[in-house]
């Protein structure tokens, strides 16, 4: 018998730090082992996803005969420097590359660097792996091309075989990884991909993922999905990750497979979380599959993946034909629903400039409060924007930096971030971050938002006015906001652009600090023509909408101008706190005659209750 090995190391970025199950890998020997003769000739020796020493690896090793790598930008580097030891050591051993990390070209100078790598294989790799356990011989693959060869599989420097297979159309001929005895023992820490169809319709220029299988999509047998379902639930795999393109595309099936999720969680407790890529096309029956998930516990919002909505921006990433850009409408009926409703926006796309990102942030944190998800413009070896020919058209200048989430590793591993554009300067991506981080306090955090939209109202100064002006007061000040600004810079300086989006906790601490902060936001304020019992006014009431952690609530407050209603009188509000249905640890701030929102903040005490109460009185 000849030893197998297969290693899809994972990343470690997720929600409690989860360990994803190897199901790439597990699944290609499930599908190999219903041959007979690879049966009868090999068997899996080891199936590797969680990082340890590389020596230590390899070392455990005995007579490798194949050993097979899944790549992406969280384990590249490590599975780089093990597949070179395992080559030193094991000459003979064939080292396979698949994942989305892997040239198309065979002639590309990829290859330079990794000649200990024997073979690669782009997109789907269930056929050719079988095969080459078949006929394990560089001979076969150069004669038998259109018989071995399954989406553009090359071997060294020679393509074996121009021309692509068709796509795997019928997956009932690919067992479940998890149903067919393949994983390792399950533990609390592992998080279960799961898989319901294939492909995605959308081409995306920025994506390695609808660029590389645009295609219609096929699906998974709802059986077998059910029954992995359930696997989750007897397993307690808290974590369940969709690596579907577009979940709730499929609107009745998907709805139904929401229903197995949920029925499951309520008879086993488990899973607890399901992360999901939400279909791009956001419709009604996507965002009630969200809310009844939503009220399960199963995920903490509706998240929008607009990238950005700025017309040019959209038109050259490849996404203007995608219906979900009508923000206004979700945002609202996400409101009406009572589903809390984010947004995904990449920083640096093509096409933008600096008043239209302005613009973008400004109109999409406008209707409610919410969380904005910042990502930098990364480039992918195998998304058109990585192409030669896009990063001259588009004049990317980038920088390569470590991956987050992996900054701790032996290893490490790094992305390509794009850090100036035709657009766009190097000084310009830095003041987008920086204004959009200090806008953020103001306006998504909460801490100005009602002062920005009475001047507004009341055309005193616009709100993109409003946040140039509160940006120029945060970086020439030297008060509390200052110093928080100052350990995002030095990350935006540094070209850390995605961990410089985070709060790096400074919500929390202003939250405690209000009154230092209040102090300095008078004086900001100050500059406008405004009353100033109503601006006092006007600060009591901002404060009154962040959750207090000492406050004794429900609390009532009187002011003298009702803010709610834009008229001068005197009003009474209500301040409770509910709970965020997805969670016990968060809370909104809810305004008796206002359907506004606070945003979440965490919780520090310890709360009793249960996830269906509609309020909590803290």
């Amino acid at each position: 018998m000849k030893n197998v090995y297969l290693a899809n190391f994972s990343m470690t970025i997720n929600p409690g730090n989860h360990k994803f199950l190897p199901y790439s890998v597990a699944g290609l020997w499930s599908y190999a082992e219903q041959d007979e003769q690879v049966k009868k000739n090999y068997q899996l020796a080891g199936l590797y996803y969680e990082k340890k020493s590389i020596d230590e690896i390899v070392d455990e090793l005995v007579d490798p005969f194949i050993f097979g790598f899944s790549v992406y930008i969280w384990n590249e580097n490590y599975s780089n420097e093990m597949a070179e030891k395992i080559k030193k050591r094991w000459p003979k051993c064939m080292i396979i590359y698949g994942g989305p990390q892997v040239p198309q070209d065979s002639k590309h100078e990829w290859w330079d660097g990794h000649k200990y790598v024997d073979v690669v294989v782009f997109q789907e790799g269930e056929e050719i792996f079988k095969n080459i356990l078949l006929n394990p011989s560089k001979e076969y693959i150069d004669t038998q091309p259109n018989t071995a060869v399954n989406f553009g599989t090359h071997w060294k420097n020679n393509v074996a075989g121009n021309k692509r297979k068709t796509r795997q159309r019928d997956l009932s001929k690919l067992p479940s990884p998890y149903l067919s005895g393949n994983m390792p023992n399950i533990k609390s820490h592992h998080a279960m991909l799961f898989e319901t169809n294939r492909g995605c319709p959308y081409a995306c220029s920025f994506c390695d993922w609808g660029g590389l299988t645009y295609s219609k999509l096929v699906n998974h047998d709802i059986n077998r999905l059910e029954a992995e379902i359930e696997y989750a639930g007897k397993n307690k795999i808290g974590f369940l990750y969709s690596v579907d393109a577009n979940f709730g595309i499929l609107k009745d099936r998907d709805n139904a497979i929401a229903d197995m999720i949920i029925a499951t969680k309520k008879k086993y407790g488990y899973p607890k979380t399901f992360f999901v890529n939400w279909a791009k096309n956001a419709n009604e029956e996507i965002l009630k599959i969200a809310k009844k998930m939503y009220d399960a516990g199963l995920i903490k919002s509706f998240i929008m993946s607009l990238q950005t909505l700025t017309p040019l921006a959209l038109e050259l990433i490849k996404r203007d034909n995608m219906d979900s850009n009508d923000y206004q409408y979700f945002a609202k009926r996400c409101a009406e629903l009572g589903l809390p409703f984010d947004c995904e926006l990449i920083v640096g796309n093509p096409g933008e400039t600096i008043d239209t990102w302005k613009d973008t942030y400004l109109e999409i944190t406008n209707y409610q409060e919410l969380t904005t998800y910042l990502y930098p413009l990364a480039l992918l070896p195998n998304a058109e924007l990585g192409s030669t020919e896009s990063r001259k058209e588009f004049g990317f200048k980038t920088i390569r930096k470590p991956f987050p989430g992996v900054l701790n590793e032996e290893t490490k591993e790094n992305i390509e971030l794009v850090v100036a554009t035709k657009w766009l300067s190097e000084d310009d991506l830095k003041h987008i971050w920086e204004w959009t981080w200090t806008t953020r306090t103001g306006h998504e955090f909460n801490f100005l938002r009602d002062a920005a939209d009475y001047m507004a109202r009341e055309n005193i100064v616009s709100k993109k006015k409003f946040y140039n002006d509160w940006h120029t007061f945060v970086i020439t000040s030297d008060g509390l906001i200052k110093k928080h600004f100052d350990k995002a810079k030095g990350r935006i300086d540094d070209h850390i652009f995605g961990l410089a989006s985070q709060s790096l906790g400074y919500r929390e601490n202003l939250t405690e600090k209000r009154s230092e902060f209040y102090a300095e936001a008078r004086t900001f304020l100050e500059q406008y023509t405004i009353d100033k019992n109503i601006l006092t006014e006007l600060i009591n009431y901002c404060d009154a909408r962040l959750f207090d952690y000492d406050a004794d609530y429900p609390i009532t407050r009187t002011f003298n101008y009702d803010f709610i209603h834009d008229v001068k009188r005197e009003t009474t509000i209500r301040f409770t706190p509910t709970l965020n249905g997805a969670t016990t640890t968060t809370a909104h701030l809810l305004l008796e005659g206002s359907d506004r929102v606070s945003d979440n903040f965490k919780i520090r005490q310890t709360l009793t209750c249960t996830l269906n109460d509609p309020e909590i009185i803290l």
